[in-house]
């Protein structure tokens, strides 16, 4: 709802977060972080009422064939400048009959707020995204029991510093966030009741004291042997599945 909240729209930013390889946007020389400030037609000098993803994304794919200016303001130098781009098919791997430059965008809005506030929505944002997380890990559970999951759903440690790579290139405040969101996703998974885990720990004691009865040492390491073994395993495979995501 946001996104088509006038006053939002004014006072925000659409942010490239993204382009494809060798796409014309790619080629045209916008890059991660750049800021766009102006979408129009060559010919006929449309543009669109207001700057957001879904908006600016309908304009360019109505103009197949047409060339497009767009004015943006380059993070490498900090100074506003001009390319022309002409939307393609077959750019976007998913909806290759879609014409598209091959860019994502992102809105982002800057607002000062007190100390307080800024700790109370970060607090509210904190529990979001938790939830979310809580969400997606249970979906991704569910995806492995029924064979529906992928590793391309997951990332491990080479995929996370490619990210923080990402995130750094686009501005501090993108990496604190980002170093936020993995913190929130650490702590819900350590959570997940799975032996060697704090969230194993707190299975065994909820046991303990169901059955008020101490639980043997050997179940107790074998079990989180198991767990940690298992974790190990998990973790290789996703290492390995984001080394030939990265490089390959």
């Amino acid at each position: 709802p946001l996104f088509w909240d006038k006053n939002y729209l004014e006072n925000s930013e659409l942010v490239i977060s993204g382009t494809l390889a060798n796409s014309p946007a790619q080629i045209a020389g916008l890059a991660e972080g750049d800021t766009i400030v102006k979408v129009s037609e060559k010919e006929t000098s449309q543009t669109p009422k207001f700057l957001s993803p879904g908006i600016v994304s309908e304009f360019i794919s109505a103009r197949a064939g047409k060339t497009i200016v767009i004015e943006y303001l380059d993070k490498s130098d900090d100074r506003v400048k001009t390319v022309e781009i002409t939307p393609a098919q077959s750019v976007l791997p998913m909806s290759p009959q879609t014409p598209a430059v091959g860019m994502s965008m992102t809105l982002v809005s800057k607002e000062k707020v007190t100390f307080g506030k800024a700790v109370i929505n970060g607090f509210k944002t904190s529990i979001d995204v938790a939830k979310d997380v809580t969400v997606g890990i249970g979906r991704l559970a569910y995806g492995a029991v029924s064979g529906q999951a992928s590793l391309k759903d997951v990332a491990g440690p080479v995929g996370i510093a490619d990210m923080v790579s990402s995130a750094a290139s686009v501005g501090f405040a993108y990496l604190l966030y980002f170093v936020a969101l993995i913190s929130v996703n650490l702590s819900v998974i350590n959570l997940i009741p799975i032996p060697a885990l704090d969230g194993g720990r707190i299975m065994f004691i909820l046991i303990e004291l169901i059955t008020r009865r101490k639980m043997p040492a050997f179940v107790e390491n074998s079990l989180n042997f198991v767990g940690f073994a298992l974790l190990i395993i998990l973790m290789l495979a996703v290492t390995y599945n984001d080394i030939l995501r990265i490089f390959l």
